[in-house]
């Protein structure tokens, strides 16, 4: 856990580095944090910036910051609001689902029926491994097939 001031700075570092790379109209909408740190806290500093949500964990605790109604509005429908920002539940890591061995119809079929939309995520190093790119094709597919819309 960081104070605010400390988290405002780590992440001024982090837009500073971004930014000499990418320019404002390509910087990411939704942010996904690792280790799931939910700086709602931010709320304000991350709406300053044009960002729309937070990313919340695939695991069971839905959320480990979020306060008590939030998660529970979190885990009931999958998104949440704190303090003007939103929380969005990933349903499902890519790398996981080829472990399990879930065909990507019913991962899709079952994120869709519970929630009405879809977030599967994967860790860009687990990308140089040809069943999870392959299954990340497929569930592009899926979704595609279904009529979903990307974000």
């Amino acid at each position: 856990m960081q104070p605010v001031s400390a988290q405002v700075a780590t992440f001024d570092a982090i837009y500073a580095e971004i930014r000499r790379f990418a320019p404002e109209a390509r910087l990411s909408r939704w942010l996904r944090l690792h280790y799931f740190s939910e700086s709602y806290e931010l709320a304000d500093y991350f709406l300053a910036r044009g960002v729309s949500g937070l990313f919340t964990t695939d695991r069971e605790a839905v959320s480990y910051r979020l306060p008590p109604a939030g998660r529970a509005e979190l885990r009931e429908w999958g998104i949440a609001e704190h303090e003007g920002l939103k929380a969005v539940r990933t349903h499902a890591r890519v790398e996981t689902l080829v472990a399990d061995g879930v065909a990507p119809e019913r991962a899709v079929d079952t994120m869709l029926d519970r929630y009405g939309f879809a977030v599967v995520m994967t860790h860009e190093y687990e990308l140089i491994r040809p069943e999870v790119r392959a299954m990340a094709e497929a569930l592009i597919q899926v979704l595609d097939a279904r009529g979903a819309m990307s974000v």
